[in-house]
């Protein structure tokens, strides 16, 4: 049996386990960051900067494409050029792409998808 890799996340009275092909984007909120996951789960606030979250994510299929959002490649549905550039998740979220990095993150996710 093969388990999925987990993330630890603080939460007020302890610590909450998470599957991180569970988790949609994390979004910075200052000092804090803001974990969206799928389904019906709330999406928590945790006292972690988004860099903390980057240095785990990486290496699990997350792209850094804003100063404020980390996003699961695997829940990316569509990226649109206009508007200075955003992706849509698989829950509606739109999440903006940095100006600088739209060509990079375009060309990622077009090698990406020739390796399916």
């Amino acid at each position: 049996m093969i388990l999925s890799p987990k993330i630890a996340l603080p939460i007020s009275d302890g610590m909450c386990y998470l599957p991180v092909e569970s988790i949609i984007r994390v979004q910075a909120e200052g000092t804090y960051a803001r974990v969206i996951v799928e389904s019906n789960t709330p999406s928590m606030t945790v006292c972690k900067v988004l860099k903390d979250f980057e240095k785990v994510l990486l290496q699990h299929q997350f792209l850094r494409v804003h100063r404020t959002h980390l996003v699961n490649l695997r829940h990316i549905r569509s990226f649109h050029r206009s508007d200075g550039g955003y992706l849509v998740m698989s829950n509606g979220d739109e999440v903006p792409v940095s100006r600088r990095g739209k060509d990079w993150v375009q060309q990622h996710l077009m090698e990406l998808a020739y390796r399916v």
